[in-house]
């Protein structure tokens, strides 16, 4: 018998490769949608600050994000291991940590 857990991770595991191709392609206006959050964040480009994605996936905000803020240090926490190996590749260097975790399950670290 599956948990919920495995169904969902799974999915996301399953769809890591093909992830980031289909969010230009299915989000209307891609660039200003992930670039919203840059700009409402009340920082200065050289300001250090600290940054918890929730749900990150491949890590594409967290990269948009790092551009603007080369300072900022980053966690990053996904259920699906496939996507956040992506993160890694995409995010290799930097104050960037990255865990595998269930986050509605698990304390967040």
């Amino acid at each position: 018998m599956t948990t919920p857990y495995r169904d969902v991770k799974s999915a996301f595991d399953a769809a890591a490769s093909s992830y980031d191709p289909l969010r230009r392609q299915l989000i209307p206006c891609f660039d200003d949608f992930y670039g919203a959050v840059a700009r409402v964040l009340p920082f200065g480009p050289d300001d250090a600050f600290d940054v918890l994605d929730l749900g990150a996936g491949t890590g594409l905000l967290a990269a948009i994000l790092r551009q603007q803020f080369p300072n900022a240090r980053f966690t990053l926490i996904d259920i699906s291991t496939e996507m956040l190996a992506r993160a890694h590749e995409r995010c290799p260097d930097g104050d960037v940590r990255i865990i595998a975790a269930d986050y509605s399950q698990e304390p967040i670290p």
